[in-house]
């Protein structure tokens, strides 16, 4: 495969683990699962939600159960509109 395509694949197939991560995150805060929503997360991974900010670890804690659970019955997330902008390494 030429360079291009080879670029290319990679990008696609990052934006698509990310993309997976989102709907994990998602899924996990709707279901109350919080190794689902752990698993979106990678080790160093911070994450800035409205008025928080922390790393992805608290976010659990944080959102899920002091807010989610505490709040709502039940919650339902719809993913549109997803924005993926790749660079080098970052995302």
């Amino acid at each position: 495969m030429d360079d291009l395509l080879n670029r290319r694949l990679l990008w696609l197939a990052d934006r698509m683990e990310i993309h997976d991560a989102l709907l994990r995150y998602c899924r996990g805060a709707d279901r109350r699962n919080h190794k689902l929503i752990a698993s979106a997360f990678h080790a160093e991974a911070t994450d800035t939600h409205g008025i928080f900010k922390g790393e992805g670890n608290e976010v659990i804690a944080a959102l899920i159960v002091k807010q989610v659970q505490t709040n709502y019955s039940r919650s339902m997330h719809i993913v549109q509109n997803h924005l993926v902008e790749i660079s080098v390494d970052r995302a």
